[in-house]
């Protein structure tokens, strides 16, 4: 995981120029964001592409393993699973709630605008934003359409980002993420392995 750049500041505001846009395109003032923290995946197959047909079936698939174990990190509603995850997640005072539940509704204008058949759980967006997330923002794994082999492929990449909110830590993340995947009997290093 890399963290995010992080500076000890003596200020009383941040004023930030990057956030969410508002539907309608107006100006809008938010009053935070959460911080992020990135980990490249990469599970390792054979050394070398093996025929489907020869050794499907007998030979790990880096693909198919990879999709399970990302698919135990989250689940549908976008909740992450990992265990200990939650425990650093400062919870939303009372005002908080009541601010976000007198916003005016955005989610009808943002399907549809979107092409959104359906929305990661049933929460509003403003909601939704207020909790850490797991999004998977990139997969590698042999080739598809054309370029499609009857192999298994030597490897399985993904690129993972945590968006975190106050109190949580990267390095706490990180900890709970690997912790995670050694429960889970995978063997984690910090390199490429030999054989």
């Amino acid at each position: 995981l890399c963290a995010a750049l992080a500076l000890p500041l003596g200020a009383d505001v941040l004023v930030l120029s990057d956030g969410p846009r508002h539907p309608s395109g107006r100006m809008q003032v938010f009053f935070g964001v959460r911080g992020g923290a990135e980990v490249e995946l990469t599970v390792y197959g054979p050394i070398r592409p093996l025929h489907s047909g020869h050794y499907g079936n007998w030979a790990p698939n880096p693909a198919a393993m990879l999709t399970r174990l990302l698919s135990a990190m989250r689940d549908e509603d976008g909740r992450v699973l990992i265990p200990g995850f939650h425990d650093d997640v400062r919870p939303l005072t009372p005002a908080e709630k009541r601010v976000l539940a007198e916003l005016p509704d955005v989610e009808t204008a943002l399907k549809r605008d979107l092409g959104l058949g359906r929305t990661e759980g049933t929460e509003r967006l403003a909601d939704s934003i207020a909790r850490p997330a797991l999004n998977l923002r990139g997969l590698r794994a042999g080739d598809v359409g054309e370029g499609a082999a009857n192999a298994i492929p030597t490897g399985a990449r993904a690129s993972i980002d945590f968006r975190l909110v106050p109190d949580q830590t990267p390095e706490r993340v990180r900890e709970r993420t690997e912790a995670f995947m050694r429960a889970q009997g995978w063997h984690v290093v910090g390199e490429e392995p030999d054989a």
